[in-house]
C-alpha cells in the first residue's frame, strides 16, 4: 500500500479539514465553494466507495508544490517550518482530525500552523480578492478555523497565485465560529456516520450518483407547497428564456457595431477589452457517418449509461 492510499484510508477514521466545508454547507446552507457534498463525505467514511488515488491534475500540482510554498514562506518570514509527523486530533472528539501542512516554530511560546495553497490568477481574483480586499475565502477559512479549534493555535495561510512573492494571510482565533464548526462536525459524525444514516441529497451530483429511481408503483399526491414550487420553477424557466433572448439581441447589436467599424475588438477608456467577435476551427467526431460505415466497431465500443432527469410539467 503506497503512502497516498494509506493516507486516504486513514481519512475514513474521522472528519478532516478537506471534509469540513461540505458538512458546514449541509447544516448552514451558506453555499461554500466545495467540490464535494455531505453525502460524498458520508459515503467516503462508511466505506461504500473504493479508495482510489484519483487526484485531478490541479490537486496533484497543489500537493507537489506544497514544499516549495513552505520554503518560500520560510524565506519571506525568516521563520522555521517543519513537516508534521502525525495528524492532529481534537482532545475531546478524537475523530475530528487534521492533516496540517507544516508547523511554524516560534522563538517563544507555542508553534503556529501553516497551510500552503495554490491558485491560478483567475481563481485568486475571484476567490481571494474581493472588492479590493484580499482575504481567505470562506471555504478555506472554515478549514483553518477547524484546525484552530482542534489545536487552539493561530494559523498562517501561504498562497502561490501564479507569481511571486507568495501572499500570506493570518487567521486569528474566532471561538464562536470554531464552536459552531465543531458542533456541526460532531453532529454529522454521531447522527450520520456512526448510525449509518445518509444525509439528504443536496445537489444534482448527489441525485445522479446516489439516488435509485423508484419503480413508479406509488404516486405522490401533490400538496399546496409542491404546487407552489412547480409554478415557481415554470416562472423561472420563462424568465430565463426572456433574459437569454435579450442577451442574444444585445450580442447581435454589439456584433453589428464591430462589423460596421471593420473591427473584432472594442476597448474601454483604460484599454481593457470590452467585447470581441472571433472564430475558430473545432474538430468534431461524426458519429452518424462512423456508425453507418463501421457498425460492428461502433457497437463494440458503445456502453450503457444511466441518465437521470427531473422533469416539471
Amino acid at each position: 500500500m503506497n503512502d497516498r492510499i494509506k493516507f486516504l484510508k486513514d481519512r475514513r477514521e474521522g472528519i478532516g479539514g478537506s471534509d469540513i466545508a461540505a458538512i458546514v454547507n449541509y447544516y448552514s446552507g451558506i453555499g461554500l465553494n466545495t467540490t464535494k457534498t455531505a453525502l460524498d463525505i458520508y459515503n467516503s467514511k462508511v466505506g461504500t466507495e473504493d479508495i482510489t488515488d484519483d487526484q485531478t491534475d490541479y490537486q496533484y500540482f497543489g500537493t507537489q508544490i506544497e514544499d516549495i510554498i513552505a520554503k518560500l514562506y520560510e524565506r519571506s518570514t525568516k521563520t522555521k517550518v517543519i513537516s508534521p509527523n502525525k495528524i492532529i486530533a481534537h482532545e475531546k472528539y478524537p475523530y475530528l482530525r487534521g492533516n496540517i501542512d507544516r508547523w511554524i516554530l516560534q522563538q517563544t511560546g507555542l508553534p503556529k500552523i501553516l497551510e500552503c495553497k495554490s491558485a491560478n490568477w483567475r481563481v485568486f481574483m475571484n476567490r481571494w480578492s474581493s472588492e479590493g480586499k484580499e482575504e481567505i475565502p470562506d471555504e478555506y477559512k472554515v478549514q483553518v478555523a477547524f484546525y484552530s479549534a482542534i489545536k487552539n493555535l493561530s494559523i498562517d495561510v501561504a498562497l502561490y497565485a501564479g507569481e511571486l512573492p507568495i501572499k500570506i494571510y493570518s487567521y486569528e482565533k474566532d471561538e464562536t465560529l470554531e464552536k459552531e464548526i465543531v458542533d456541526m462536525a460532531v453532529t454529522f459524525w454521531n447522527e450520520h456516520v456512526i448510525k449509518k444514516i445518509p444525509p439528504e441529497i443536496t445537489s444534482k451530483s448527489d441525485f445522479k450518483k446516489y439516488v435509485d429511481i423508484p419503480d413508479g408503483k406509488k404516486i405522490l399526491p401533490i400538496t399546496d407547497d409542491l404546487t407552489k414550487l412547480t409554478e415557481k420553477y415554470k416562472k423561472l424557466t420563462q424568465d430565463k428564456k426572456i433574459i437569454e433572448k435579450e442577451q442574444d439581441e444585445i450580442k447581435l447589436n454589439l456584433t453589428k457595431a464591430l462589423l460596421s467599424a471593420n473591427c473584432n475588438k472594442a476597448v474601454m477608456p483604460g484599454g481593457k477589452t470590452a467585447f470581441t467577435i472571433s472564430s475558430y476551427i473545432k474538430k468534431q467526431f461524426n458519429q452518424k457517418n462512423f456508425k453507418e460505415e463501421n457498425i460492428e466497431l461502433y457497437e463494440k465500443y458503445c456502453v450503457d449509461s444511466e441518465i437521470k432527469t427531473v422533469r416539471v410539467y
